[in-house]
């Protein structure tokens, strides 16, 4: 389970004063949930096959993001909020990662193989005036998986995304367009991948110059979500060219953070 003192650190996005207009959509393996992210709640399939599966996952607003849990049998996601809300102990959710924050139009992905069962969708981005976190907030749902497998096997990473302590390490450079992800922590401590893109004209080193109440210089594009060690997200993702910045919240106290340049094919 993801400590609370972890939880109580993710926090929104200030909107940016300029817009990047989103990449389409890339082509996705297996059955597709579309899941809609919004203020303070999810609408999602309330059923879904077993197999491979891809979430595609839209927000007409900032600051939302979706983390997959799979329950044991006899347990539901209203208990799963309660322990979280409470810092219980839950051996009986298994963590999956997940993803969130997209660029604003855009859409972020996760690719599963999913086993019949039931999963938990839930949002665990903490609201520093209430200080309470998104699923406090009615921000979580429920798929059900049965039925007829689909077939498939999780797609070939072209890239193996690595998160140690405090760095990412990428097994060869990203370039412009469509790369399958594979984002594993392979650390001791909880990582997460946020992905700001730079506003154009703007720089990395002005983004990490940044101060609160200053315009934004960048844009959230795209976050693999807050994960144990030894967890690992596929995600499908097209990458514009340009500046990127890396960020990892829980890690901020340590300087975890660094530039992604993405060069033109």
């Amino acid at each position: 389970m993801i400590p609370r003192s972890l939880l109580l650190l993710f926090a929104f996005f200030a909107p940016a004063s300029a817009s990047v207009p989103p990449s389409p959509s890339p082509k996705l393996p297996g059955q597709i949930l579309d899941v809609t992210m919004d203020n303070y709640f999810f609408r999602a399939p309330a059923t879904a096959r077993p197999g491979l599966t891809t979430i595609r996952v839209h927000s007409p607003h900032d600051g939302h993001q979706l983390d997959v849990y799979r329950l044991d049998d006899g347990h539901s996601v209203s208990d799963l909020v309660n322990a979280l809300a409470s810092n219980a102990p839950t051996p009986w959710a298994k963590e999956m990662g997940g993803v969130g924050f997209p660029l604003k139009g855009g859409t972020v992905n996760a690719t599963y193989i999913f086993e019949a069962g039931q999963y938990a969708f839930i949002c665990a981005v903490h609201v520093p005036m209430t200080n309470k976190r998104h699923y406090q907030l009615g921000m979580y749902t429920e798929v059900k998986v049965s039925g007829l497998r689909v077939p498939g096997s999780l797609p070939t990473p072209d890239i193996s995304v690595s998160e140690t302590e405090y760095r990412w390490s990428f097994s060869k450079p990203i370039t412009a367009g469509v790369h399958v992800l594979r984002v594993t922590n392979d650390g001791k401590a909880f990582h997460e991948m946020k992905i700001l893109q730079m506003l154009p004209g703007h720089t990395v080193a002005e983004a990490r110059a940044w101060k609160r109440g200053q315009p934004r210089v960048d844009v959230p594009y795209a976050t693999v979500t807050v994960m144990a060690p030894g967890t690992s997200v596929l995600t499908t993702t097209d990458f514009p060219p340009g500046e990127y910045l890396l960020f990892c919240v829980p890690q901020v106290k340590h300087g975890m953070s660094q530039p992604l340049i993405v060069a033109k094919r």
